[in-house]
């Protein structure tokens, strides 16, 4: 049996409720915590020291993982020296059979929540290392802005065939920085029939950096396909405005998916140059393997954490291939 105080904490959107026992399963302390209060926060933990003065042993934590709510208490708590236990909400639906009332209060669930702790004695989650904390967000946020990148190239792409749909016989990739140029500045085939020659060409050559002559070509074949293409382009107001904006939403996703990647560079190099680098060893063992790159390598580390935590390399192996 547990014989240690614990903390049962009720996480919520805007404050959590936290709720400690003592080894004979009483309440010895109540505590309202405000997530954007420092000094709030400092009193719980002063709370908790107190409880563990009085009982001769430090009390275990445990709270619900509610999306990122809880993560402010959790660092702050484990920065202090505390073993805090984060529980899938799942698990502490279980609450909700003790005791016959089924009003939903979070003093109550606190104070439950701590019960479940000490009865099916949880599991505790380790201290996250900050770099692979900060490598997770990262790549799940690249991986993020991915998905919206491709469906706005697939909008663009869209607007792009009601315009001129033979405007990927000039420019095959139509996201290519000339071609996105071209299209700002002349959005419809009208618009290339009527452009100045040596604008657009200019725009063309200093864009792909290719020779003049390339350059030219494109605009020939470019303003023979408009022309070819004029009577049926569907150019309207909506077509030419949303053009600008999904152009627009497709260079500042790439930006921001290059500064993304800048950022993992940097979290890694920072890493290496550490006395116990904890990314960079496994990193490059990953990259050894035939077929994982650079992001896939640190997208691996970044959700699986520390490998050295794993007790045998088979229960690291099933959860990096299933």
């Amino acid at each position: 049996m547990n014989f240690k105080p614990i903390a049962g904490i009720d996480v919520g959107k805007f404050f959590s409720e936290m709720a400690i026992i003592s080894p004979a399963n009483k309440v010895v302390a109540r505590m309202k915590i405000n997530h954007d209060s420092y000094t709030e926060v400092k009193r719980a933990i002063e709370l908790l020291k107190k409880v563990e003065k009085n009982f001769d042993s430090r009390p275990s934590v445990i709270m619900e993982s509610t999306g990122h709510y809880h993560k402010i208490l959790f660092h702050s708590l484990c920065k202090s020296g505390y073993e805090v236990s984060i529980i899938n909400p799942i698990q502490t639906d279980s609450i909700k059979n003790i005791g016959i009332r089924k009003v939903k209060n979070d003093k109550i669930d606190a104070q439950k929540i701590a019960l479940l702790h000490r009865f099916q004695e949880l599991e505790t989650t380790s201290i996250p290392n900050e770099d692979i904390e900060c490598l997770k967000s990262l790549c799940r946020q690249y991986y993020k802005l991915s998905d919206e990148l491709t469906a706005y190239k697939n909008r663009l792409t869209g607007i792009v065939d009601q315009l001129m749909l033979s405007f990927k016989d000039v420019f095959s990739n139509i996201f290519s920085k000339t071609a996105m140029a071209v299209l700002e500045e002349y959005p419809t085939p009208t618009t290339i029939i009527k452009a100045d020659k040596d604008k657009l060409v200019s725009i063309i050559k200093g864009n792909s950096r290719k020779s003049l002559e390339w350059a030219t070509a494109k605009y020939e074949l470019l303003v023979l396909k408009a022309k070819e293409f004029e009577p049926l382009s569907v150019n309207n107001t909506a077509n030419v405005t949303m053009l600008t904006v999904y152009i627009s939403m497709v260079k500042n996703l790439q930006d921001n998916l290059t500064n993304i990647l800048k950022a993992i560079h940097q979290l890694i190099n920072d890493d290496l140059s550490k006395d116990v680098p904890v990314i960079s060893p496994t990193l490059e063992l990953l990259q050894s393997i035939p077929g994982i790159g650079f992001l896939t390598a640190a997208t691996i580390i970044a959700e699986i954490g520390d490998f050295s935590a794993f007790s045998k390399t088979t229960k690291a192996s099933c959860i990096l291939w299933n």
